[in-house]
């Protein structure tokens, strides 16, 4: 006979269970049996989703529940994404209901999307404009490694310092790529998004970076889902958590190209280290700025219209010529675009 109660199924001593401690056995025990890949997905969501919906062991094996935990994430996903997950959940349960275990008598059931459900799909992205000092913070409070041992750190830092492409830095090889103490990092035309075949100099801290995780013969880099770590970390470092949820590499690769052209890096050398074989591209990066403007005038630390007489340079450079911002002087002539270089008979295009 069925009762309008929800049925679960279970061993006396699983409500006397943290939801947190019984997933971390079950990650731990899976981080020895499933493929790195693997274990990354179902720790985001173990961390990301199961401890926030379920908040306890009681209710992870509760069937009202699970249906629930379904019905609510056909609401912000696809329904082969839901799947996935369902998949993940039914082997947590599974392996909650092993004799060696013994947390359950026996695995309730997942249940999976309706035939034909479609869920829903993903929203175009949300960017979030970050500054260098928002990304120093993140980098300080990023894990040095994830729980399989896969880097972290080390990642996102090469990644700020180069503004490279997350898919072009999963691709890096030693040692044809970089080897320990190499000074530069070799861009193979089959690991860029747009083929664009390059050496590029790096920096001190990247080279310390790649170095703490160059393998002799090998990936630098393993593929992972740091989306988690990553967005956990922009939390700690003080982002709103309506800003913080959305953070991504995506982030950090417009962040860093937008620094290198505020602090007045050439348009042409920023387009070769980010890999953008058009200028044009780079250009979108650059904001014409009430500060930038004070910088070029050399008033920074002052307020535009009521400054003191400051003496004329020897020598004055016209627009387009190295040395001078075209990104900023755009908001000194009234523009509001900054597209003066196109009429700038100055700018190089090597």
């Amino acid at each position: 006979m069925t009762t309008g109660r929800s049925r679960t199924s279970g061993s006396s001593s699983l409500p006397g269970i943290e939801l947190e401690s019984i997933l971390g056995a079950w990650l731990a025990a899976m981080e020895r049996e499933r493929r790195a890949s693997t274990f990354e997905l179902w720790s985001t969501y173990a961390e990301a989703h199961w401890v926030e919906f379920f908040r306890d062991a009681s209710a992870l094996v509760d069937e009202a529940t699970l249906h629930r935990y379904v019905a609510r994430r056909l609401e912000v996903v696809t329904a082969s994404t839901v799947r996935k997950e369902c998949s993940a959940l039914q082997t947590l349960l599974s392996w909650m209901a092993r004799p060696d275990v013994g947390l359950l008598a026996e695995a309730p059931t997942v249940p999976r999307p309706p035939k034909g459900a479609q869920g829903q799909r993903a929203q175009a992205r949300q960017r979030v404009d970050l500054g260098a000092e928002q990304v120093e913070a993140i980098l300080a409070q990023l894990p040095e490694a994830l729980r399989s041992g896969q880097a972290c750190r080390a990642f996102f830092t090469v990644m700020w310092e180069t503004g490279l492409r997350r898919g072009t830095l999963l691709g890096l090889e030693a040692p044809h790529d970089y080897r320990v103490g190499a000074s530069e990092l070799v861009l193979r035309a089959d690991n860029d998004k747009v083929r664009y075949e390059r050496v590029l100099p790096l920096t001190d801290r990247a080279r310390a970076a790649l170095d703490a995780v160059c393998p002799s013969a090998g990936r630098l880099f393993a593929d992972a889902d740091h989306r988690y770590q990553l967005r956990k970390a922009a939390l700690a470092a003080g982002l709103p958590a309506h800003l913080a949820k959305y953070v991504s590499n995506h982030d950090f690769r417009h962040a860093r190209t937008t620094d290198l052209l505020d602090k007045g890096g050439s348009l042409t050398g920023v387009a070769f280290l980010v890999g953008h074989r058009q200028v044009t591209t780079t250009n979108r990066y650059a904001h014409a700025s009430a500060k930038a403007a004070r910088e070029v005038l050399g008033l920074s630390g002052h307020r535009l219209g009521h400054q003191p007489a400051i003496e004329a340079p020897e020598t004055t450079k016209p627009a387009g010529v190295a040395g001078v911002d075209l990104f900023t002087i755009s908001e000194l002539c009234g523009r509001e675009d900054s597209n003066l270089h196109r009429v700038s008979p100055t700018r190089s295009l090597v």
